[in-house]
């Protein structure tokens, strides 16, 4: 059955525009997960996933095309991209003494992932060719949105008559929590869909978006959802959105009294933050050890880092069980898969090397983001919003890493991100193609 859909697939992404192919990754992803999909095939000891199929497809359609024309252009932000992953990889190579046989393998394959993942972001800025190929990648990424936090709601509705389409938890305890077919991380990309639709005016797919976020119950997705919010209000260029200062006010008034609303009637929310689930050994206490190991893992090579996902590695060798067992009582190697913050995460992946890196393509996605309206005016909103996320995820989120494998929060910031790189390298209202 796998044999087959991987054929499939392999067909699909030789048969289907880059863009189109790329646009379909993050609900692969997802689909995987909630069908519980096995693995196509093990190379080497890595898996061989659908997306994995679906994007060396494309991949190899896309380097066919570039070997019978040289007229594409991948822009600024495709080269820092590629300067991110190389660092990566020369980092990963200096730690490879540090991580040994095992951990070198580890991190190796990690990355081996993520930098083909990545390439969604080379799809994106050599297929979209015109304005209404745009629309169209931002249309679909809107429809992530709407099954992201739709599958939330429909679960919460849904439960008293047995029905379940993604993730929930504390049924047993009372304190729900839903996640939908995304999963937990699926709080830290609601903000972008909530900032559009704000932005855009529409204050009831706002407040759907929002709520979304506050079934959750994460904090940490609240806060950047928060932060979010706060950057609509604060950037400049709302007005060139189509969205003026009275209305933002008006809108954001609206939705920080919803916000309060559901605080107060959130049993879950509530449970969290008055029952000590923050910080006696429950994930807060959690989040605070990874990130002290974080900070000592980082500290041990702050130029260039311990390699790509090598914080695993070192975390394992300083004892990261005897800590966890000492103050919390239990241990799940779970807790330190990653640092649990982006910033200490790309610290111990490669250092201030990495850092630099980081934030020249975050910055590269920014500035697009402020040329594509001129190319694509009507959909200067979407841009618009995706500036106030960056702000979010990087100011907003500090419970969870993100630039990460296979990490949906990732896939869309390159998708809205390679988008608004590919509208800023069409001419100004350039015709639809």
């Amino acid at each position: 059955m796998m044999v087959l859909l991987g054929v499939l697939t392999v067909v699909l992404g030789l048969a289907l525009p880059e863009w189109v192919a790329a646009a379909a990754i993050p609900f692969v992803v997802v689909l995987e997960t909630a069908v519980a999909l096995p693995d196509v095939a093990a190379l080497g000891g890595a898996e061989v996933r659908l997306e994995d199929l679906l994007l060396g497809a494309a991949l190899l359609r896309l380097f066919g095309r570039l070997a019978l024309r040289d007229d594409t252009r991948f822009g600024r932000s495709a080269a820092l991209l590629l300067l991110l992953l190389g660092t990566f990889v020369v980092t990963t190579f200096l730690a490879r003494g540090t991580l040994g046989g095992a951990g070198l393998l580890r991190s190796t394959t990690s990355l081996a992932r993520f930098a083909v993942q990545s390439c969604v972001l080379l799809l994106v800025v050599a297929s979209l060719r015109g304005p209404g190929q745009v629309r169209r990648l931002l249309g679909a990424v809107e429809a992530f949105g709407w099954v992201a936090a739709g599958t939330i709601i429909l679960d919460v509705v849904l439960r008293p008559f047995g029905i379940r389409l993604g993730e929930l938890q504390g049924e047993a305890t009372g304190a729900l929590r839903s996640f939908g077919v995304v999963g937990d991380s699926v709080g830290f990309i609601l903000p972008y869909f909530t900032a559009r639709a704000v932005a855009e005016r529409r204050l009831v797919a706002a407040a759907v978006f929002a709520g979304a976020v506050y079934l959750t119950a994460t904090i940490g997705a609240m806060l950047c959802l928060l932060v979010g919010l706060a950057a609509v209000l604060l950037l400049p260029g709302a007005g060139e959105a189509g969205f003026g200062p009275r209305g933002r006010m008006l809108a954001l008034a609206g939705l920080a009294g919803l916000a309060f609303l559901a605080v107060l009637g959130a049993g879950t929310l509530s449970q969290r933050l008055s029952g000590g689930d923050l910080l006696a050994g429950g994930s807060g206490l959690q989040r605070l050890l990874s990130a002290r190991l974080g900070l000592a893992v980082a500290a041990s090579a702050p130029w260039s880092g311990v390699g790509f996902n090598g914080f695993y590695t070192l975390a394992t060798r300083l004892g990261a069980q005897d800590l966890f067992l000492a103050e919390m009582g239990s241990f799940a190697e779970n807790s330190i898969v990653n640092t649990g913050n982006q910033l200490l995460q790309t610290l111990c992946d490669g250092g201030v090397l990495a850092l630099a890196s980081t934030g020249l393509l975050l910055h590269a996605f920014w500035r697009a983001a402020g040329a594509a309206p001129a190319a694509v005016p009507d959909r200067g909103a979407a841009f618009f919003a995706f500036r106030a996320w960056l702000v979010a995820l990087v100011v907003g989120n500090q419970t969870s890493a993100w630039i990460l494998p296979s990490s949906v929060v990732w896939l869309l910031v390159l998708l809205v991100g390679g988008a608004a790189s590919a509208a800023a390298l069409l001419p100004p209202a350039a015709a639809e193609d």
